[in-house]
């Protein structure tokens, strides 16, 4: 039978090389500390929210907050259920805008190219990025002077390796900034004795630690090779379960029974009973636990975040690097950000205007131009940094 699409006959993939063992792929995985702060990050958060999702009714009521289970559990319910929506929502509509903006200062660039039709078509350009205003300027100048826009270039690997790399450390900051906020929130809910802010306080904690999951998710794919992010899906999901929602339930639960005895049993007026009443020193000092142990969280999130700075670093230096000793750019060459500083010098600035493309701006940024006619930008690794 043919082999299957992307793979070769014996298991060889399209360029020949074997697909890399499960061995393999767990050391590139975990070679990435980023990868290893996430998820121990991620494995602390789950443990708090299925912690809190577990005992939370009980919580509620032998703090004396309800006297009704089937009251203290639709409402811890809807509050849940409520953060979830809101907080990941929220979490990924941050996340998109904080993305597009890395990808608006450091790839929002333009090549020019000679066509391939000759002096009479006029010149061909490539653009990456851009959008609104910029895309309407520059489609109703083809227009005007007959300049062909062209497919779009991709973004050569070192270019890539940037843009991913300050991506990263957006997507950190964001996810320890939510943290950090969380944490505060939920201990502000333990030291209220008001059931209205204890209620209100631990819906909006809840929803700004749900806000982490998108960036977090992100975050994993970004820290590994992109051979690798599916198997690091996988891995971190393993990693998660194994450290965060299996154990949490149990410690808890001892830390429960052993703190306040009089609320452990299975009979379900034993939250209310004068006994568990008694012990609600106890049952708070629980509390506290299960609240207190997000600031692991807060602690991972901060080193990978850390880490990923460390990472953008040293991408910074290697694309300038290789701009100095003018390595190899790829399809796309290098970029030409077109922030409010470099407007005035863009080659694409006379063309809006509605003048001749000029690329003497970015063949003197760049100091040299290629073969084919493109001009080269070369203020990426300013941006980054």
């Amino acid at each position: 039978p043919a082999a299957a699409d992307g793979e070769a006959a014996g298991g060889a993939t399209h360029d020949g090389a074997a697909p890399p063992s499960v061995r393999e792929e767990l050391a590139a995985v975990l070679r990435s500390p980023v990868f290893v702060l996430i998820t121990l990050g991620y494995a602390a958060y789950i443990g708090v929210i299925i912690a809190t999702s577990t005992f939370g009714t009980s919580f509620l009521q032998g703090l004396g907050y309800f006297d009704s289970e089937e009251l203290a559990s639709s409402t811890l319910g809807a509050i849940v259920a409520t953060a979830g929506i809101v907080g990941t929502s929220a979490g990924g509509i941050m996340l998109d805008r904080a993305r597009r903006s890395v990808k608006a200062k450091l790839g929002d660039g333009v090549e020019m190219r000679r066509s391939t039709d000759g002096a009479d078509a006029g010149e061909g350009c490539t653009r990456r990025g851009g959008g609104g205003l910029l895309d309407a300027a520059l489609e109703e100048d083809a227009a005007d002077t007959e300049v062909a826009l062209v497919q779009r270039a991709p973004l050569s690997k070192p270019e890539q390796v940037l843009l991913e790399a300050v991506e990263l450390c957006v997507v950190m900051r964001q996810a320890f900034a939510l943290a950090l906020m969380a944490f505060i929130v939920f201990m502000a809910s333990f030291l209220s004795s008001s059931a209205v802010i204890f209620l209100v306080t631990l819906g909006v904690g809840a929803a700004l630690l749900l806000a982490c999951t998108p960036g977090i998710n992100v975050g994993i794919m970004l820290a590994v090779p992109e051979a690798n992010r599916a198997f690091a899906i996988a891995i971190n999901n393993f990693l998660m379960h194994a450290f965060g929602d299996v154990p949490s339930p149990i410690i808890v639960g001892y830390l429960k029974d052993t703190w306040a005895p009089g609320c452990s049993g299975d009979d379900d007026s034993v939250a209310t009973s004068e006994d568990c009443r008694d012990d609600k020193a106890g049952l708070r000092l629980t509390v506290f636990f299960v609240f207190a142990w997000l600031v692991w969280s807060v602690l991972f999130f901060g080193a990978a975040w850390a880490a990923a700075q460390a990472g953008r670093r040293r991408a910074v230096l290697q694309h300038r690097a290789l701009r100095g000793s003018g390595g190899p750019a790829g399809a796309g060459g290098t970029f030409w950000p077109l922030t409010s500083e470099d407007d005035s010098d863009s080659p694409w600035s006379g063309a809006v205007d509605g003048g001749e493309l000029d690329t003497s701006a970015a063949a003197g940024r760049s100091g040299s131009s290629t073969p084919s006619g493109r001009a080269a930008g070369a203020g990426a690794s300013d941006v980054a940094e």
